[in-house]
């Protein structure tokens, strides 16, 4: 799986591949899943890394989703 983008990538794009800015309010869930090319067979960690490997034309994304068996509340969940 590509996680990074070539050296001469802009910082905008090397950041969004890299997802390391997690709570910047830049962030978006597409950072998280990582896609097939169709045209080379290469994963991707996400559709920016894709893109600047300049292999980002016919992608195929994981579909996935979550279900909750049990509503919890913040507290719950911090602890």
């Amino acid at each position: 799986m590509v996680v990074k983008c070539p050296a001469d990538t802009s910082d905008e794009m090397f950041q969004k591949c890299a997802a390391l800015d997690r709570n910047s309010s830049g962030f978006h869930y597409s950072m998280d899943i990582p896609v097939l090319s169709l045209t080379s067979g290469i994963w991707y960690r996400n559709v920016y890394c894709a893109i600047c490997n300049k292999d980002g034309t016919k992608l195929a994304r994981l579909t996935y989703s979550l279900q909750c068996q049990h509503n919890y509340t913040r507290e719950e969940v911090r602890t």
